[in-house]
């Protein structure tokens, strides 16, 4: 597991510039599974997943669900199978709670982005192919889109997961500008061409299929916007 996990560091180091800082929870993950192969770690029962892991699955569809001013610990608990005292032994208060949701599933993200990137490919390619891990997370976790939507929108002092929201932002800006040297204008706004790809899409997943007209379209617009880039100059 350790290789595994400590190629995907290296390919941070190496080729994108920055320390992935994955933690705990995301070094438990491997290219979709917990355990690469001839690595499996036996378990009692493979079919259970652990309380704490059945816990953040629960707590992460109720955040999303209803936000974290409504959302109750007995909820949480009972989607997960457990009782509220129970949850609180593995997590002391909904804050915490909340907190570990939103951290696990952007380490998750950062993982799925550093390994979707092949550097053999052309620019185009991996932009298309780094928009669809981006995408391909959101439709199989869609409640979690409903977390980020309503921490983006809270003010910023209210913001307790600002900073994590900010390093992945900050690190899928760098990737695209080092992989896209010499393809985009040097004065291009990458940083705020990300946050408004990112939102749009967080916004389609959690307002319902009724605002929109046919399938998604994030990949297709991530591409008009850079290619369109590249033929500009700079506006003042």
């Amino acid at each position: 597991m350790r290789g595994c996990i400590n190629y995907e560091v290296d390919k941070c180091k190496q080729f994108l510039g920055f320390n992935c800082d994955f933690t705990r929870q995301s070094l438990d993950i491997c290219g979709g599974s917990r355990w690469g192969p001839g690595m499996a770690r036996p378990r009692k029962n493979d079919t259970i997943a652990p309380t704490p892991e059945r816990i953040l699955a629960a707590a992460e569809d109720v955040f999303g669900d209803v936000g974290f001013s409504s959302a109750r610990l007995a909820t949480i608990g009972e989607r997960a199978g457990i009782t509220r005292a129970s949850l609180l032994h593995h997590f002391p208060s909904k804050l915490i709670l909340y907190e570990a949701v939103v951290r696990r599933a952007l380490d998750e993200v950062q993982r799925r982005l550093i390994a979707s990137v092949d550097l053999t490919g052309t620019f185009e390619t991996q932009l298309i192919v780094i928009t669809q891990a981006l995408t391909d997370f959101g439709n199989e976790r869609s409640g979690l889109a409903g977390v980020l939507l309503r921490e983006l929108m809270k003010p910023e002092s209210q913001r307790t997961t600002a900073r994590e929201l900010g390093r992945l932002v900050d690190r899928v800006t760098k990737m695209l500008q080092i992989l896209g040297k010499g393809h985009i204008p040097d004065d291009m706004p990458v940083r705020d061409a990300v946050l408004l790809l990112i939102s749009g899409f967080l916004v389609r997943i959690t307002s319902g299929a009724d605002l929109w007209e046919g399938p998604d379209q994030t990949v297709w617009l991530t591409r008009a916007l850079f290619r369109g880039a590249s033929q500009l100059t700079n506006i003042d």
